[in-house]
């Protein structure tokens, strides 16, 4: 592994053990997400200020929030990194209940999408944001009404805030949709990796040619994700000014090293969200590199943005099945 990527993985790790020491009492998932975001923005976590953080949400909200439960923890990380938290709370609240606005549904995905709103876009244009996510919500549930749903919300709201035309975006979104579909990917695979592959800059012919091979280059490496929504974590490395040779290389190479690292094997995080952070770490370490100028240039960030929600989503999605099919069992 080179060095800027172990000293990445090393940063990742080290920041487990901060949170970890720290007496939380959150699943694995959700401390190691924490940590991720840290290593994300270079920083160490500041526990004393993430605690101080769910105090200040615990004054706002109820315990039935969606903003409490599940991301009771992550909302509390994602403020303390904030210059701000009170601010920061306030605001994402604010967007919140524009989502929510009338008949359109609630549910931890709208906190989360909430928060990408708050992080991405400019307080001018959050109200125009939230107009254009929900519209373009209802046009893809026209279109795909059984597919289409609240896990979708937070990529929706990416396209809405980074696509420049959200017409031609959508567009662009569904013929890609169509082509990865006629390729075999399931529904839910090909709208997730859809609405990211339409805001990266190559041909759409090229985008699902190089994505595709992607994949299958990390799946004969025995390294990739399953076939399926969390595909679309790869979608960002398409375009990007690395081979896929050294993409494959370096996403292995990490996803084997977190795998003798303690909470990220089998018994921890698991397979799939393991592999979700190799991707995200790999991608980080591209933007923020400190050698070449094509490999400064690798990856945009708006490429790790589109990363950092990927991981996210994928992760709350697997946790929230993972509580749900509990309560289910428990009945």
């Amino acid at each position: 592994m080179n060095q800027a990527l172990q000293a990445k993985c090393d940063q990742l790790v080290a920041n487990d053990r901060i949170i970890k020491k720290a007496g939380f009492l959150e699943s694995t998932n959700l401390v190691k997400l924490g940590s991720l975001l840290y290593t994300f923005e270079g920083a160490t976590p500041d526990v004393e200020r993430i605690k101080a953080c769910r105090k200040i949400l615990k004054g706002k909200v109820g315990i039935f929030s969606n903003f409490r439960g599940t991301l009771g923890f992550i909302v509390p990380v994602k403020m303390a990194l904030a210059d701000d938290p009170e601010a920061y709370i306030d605001d994402t609240m604010k967007i919140y209940e524009q989502l929510t606005e009338g008949k359109l549904f609630a549910g931890e995905m709208l906190a989360m999408t909430a928060l990408a709103i708050k992080d991405l876009c400019p307080a001018e244009r959050s109200s125009e944001v939230v107009a254009k996510t929900r519209e373009a919500y209802a046009r893809m549930h026209k279109a795909h009404p059984i597919l289409t749903n609240s896990y979708d919300m937070v990529l929706i709201a990416l396209m809405c805030i980074m696509g420049s035309d959200i017409d031609a975006t959508l567009a662009t979104a569904e013929a890609l949709y169509e082509e990865l579909h006629a390729r075999g990917l399931s529904g839910n695979a090909s709208q997730s990796a859809s609405m990211v592959l339409a805001l990266t800059d190559a041909p759409a012919e090229q985008k699902v040619d190089d994505f595709l091979a992607l994949y299958a280059a990390l799946k004969d490496a025995k390294h990739a994700t399953p076939r399926n929504g969390s595909m679309a974590i790869y979608a960002p490395f398409v375009g990007i000014d690395v081979s896929r040779d050294t993409i494959v290389s370096d996403i292995s190479e990490v996803d084997t090293w977190l795998k003798g690292q303690k909470g990220y094997g089998a018994m921890g995080v698991g397979k799939t969200v393991r592999r979700l952070f190799a991707a995200a770490v790999t991608l980080d370490t591209y933007e923020g590199s400190a050698g070449s100028a094509p490999t400064r240039a690798a990856a945009s960030a708006v490429a790790q943005t589109i990363v950092e929600q990927i991981v996210m989503v994928v992760t709350m999605i697997i946790i929230i099945s993972a509580i749900n099919a509990a309560s289910a069992s428990s009945r």
